[in-house]
């Protein structure tokens, strides 16, 4: 095995006209071929979505909240080709309000041995800069947790999920997530400041592939974004390799990281 791809995409729940979505959702999908995936506002009841994920593209899924506490049939979900060896989730921090935002854990068996991969749904309020940063420091002490725990593996954790980063706010983001999620140590990754460093190198959407991003999104704007980490011939660097990210439309917050 040369290569792992991962993707993250927000569904948009039950938003839009779904069952015309739908088709297009599994379409893009297939496309993308990814082997481990974040996805965010996922419909988990009328209809399961979850279940519809693992049996139209026989992955194995786990999703947070689940059972119980899963209150608003609106969850974060991870996808793998590969076997699920375990997996957890934490509510995260909203102020105030009722609980309802979560990081979801899955420890992937890939080919190369176990990886753990989260997938998360941060606040969107454009007041919420400093609640999304205590997400983000909520989410970084658990995956060092799980650094700690499996300190052996070849893969380091990795975190996708939907950010909520506007264009206003996306320098501040990054420098909160990069601040935030510290790592160092990981053999084969280039780190700066001690933050592994995925290089992107963007890709033009296809004509085809940007009618695709409209239906999904019903014209309200959307994304389309895939990605292929793969380890440069050195040895010394990553790479991920996906769509470019086009906004269709007016400008939405679910830019995708």
């Amino acid at each position: 095995m040369d290569s792992i791809r991962l993707a993250s995409w927000n569904l948009w729940w039950r938003h839009g006209e779904l069952p015309t979505r739908e088709p297009a959702i599994l379409s893009t999908l297939r496309h993308l071929d990814a082997d481990v995936i974040g996805l965010q506002e996922v419909c988990s009841r009328e209809p399961d979505q979850p279940a519809w994920l693992r049996d139209e593209l026989g992955v194995n899924v786990v999703a947070s909240p689940d059972g119980a506490d899963d209150q608003h049939t609106i969850v974060n979900t991870i996808a793998s080709r590969w076997p699920i060896i375990e997996s957890d989730w934490r509510w995260l921090d909203v102020g105030d309000m009722p609980k309802h935002r979560t990081v979801l854990w899955a420890q992937v068996d890939t080919p190369v041995g176990p990886w753990d991969v989260f997938t998360t749904h941060l606040s969107h309020g454009f007041d919420q800069s400093a609640l999304r940063s205590r997400q983000l420091d909520e989410i970084a002490a658990w995956i060092d947790e799980r650094r700690r725990a499996n300190d052996s593996a070849l893969l380091p954790p990795v975190l996708v999920g939907d950010f909520h980063q506007v264009s206003l706010m996306r320098p501040h983001q990054l420098r909160a997530a990069t601040r935030h999620l510290r790592f160092g140590g990981l053999r084969g990754w280039r780190a700066v400041a001690g933050v592994p460093l995925l290089q992107l190198h963007w890709t033009p959407l296809t004509q085809s592939e940007a009618e695709l991003s409209r239906t999904i999104w019903s014209g309200t704007g959307g994304v389309g974004a895939g990605g292929v980490f793969r380890e440069d011939p050195n040895g010394e660097d990553a790479a991920m390799v996906g769509l470019e990210l086009e906004t269709l439309g007016n400008e939405i917050d679910h830019y995708e990281v």
